[in-house]
């Protein structure tokens, strides 16, 4: 099994066509003040399969890793299955998390790790940090 893409992203979804949209992906995170709540986001994660991985059941495990690579949230489970077809010469699926609420405790780098079948074949870095004022930053 390969990812193809994992990103974190303010929305996404998937066409009856089987395409992935994604819209606003970021790895940046400003919080004014903490403890922060972040109210709504998707981990949007394209996966190629083997011909042996399909037909079985897949289990997909995110976990919310602080920088000390301690645990602080299970974001998402979810079980998947790709049905063998003819014409697949890639076999390949989206699959879309939504996470809601996701509350911060400090400033610094954080991970999601993403587990297929109990390994973990991506993580991706996501930092939170102080905002600044945008008015201060704006070019004239």
């Amino acid at each position: 099994m390969e990812i193809d893409l994992a990103v974190l992203a303010d929305a996404a979804n998937v066409t009856v066509e089987g395409k992935i949209n994604i819209i606003g992906v970021f790895r940046n995170f400003l919080a004014p003040t903490l403890p922060v709540t972040i109210p709504l986001f998707y981990i949007a994660v394209t996966l190629t399969l083997t011909e042996v991985e399909l037909g079985g059941s897949h289990q997909l495990e995110i976990h919310f890793r602080n920088a000390n690579q301690e645990i602080t949230t299970q974001v998402g489970t979810s079980v998947f299955m790709v049905q063998p077809q003819k014409d697949y010469n890639y076999p390949m699926i989206n699959l879309l998390t939504r996470v809601a609420n996701l509350q911060v405790a400090e400033y610094g780098l954080y991970f999601f790790e993403l587990i297929i079948d109990g390994a973990i074949i991506k993580t991706i870095p996501f930092f939170v940090s102080h905002s600044f004022n945008m008015q201060q930053n704006l070019l004239t």
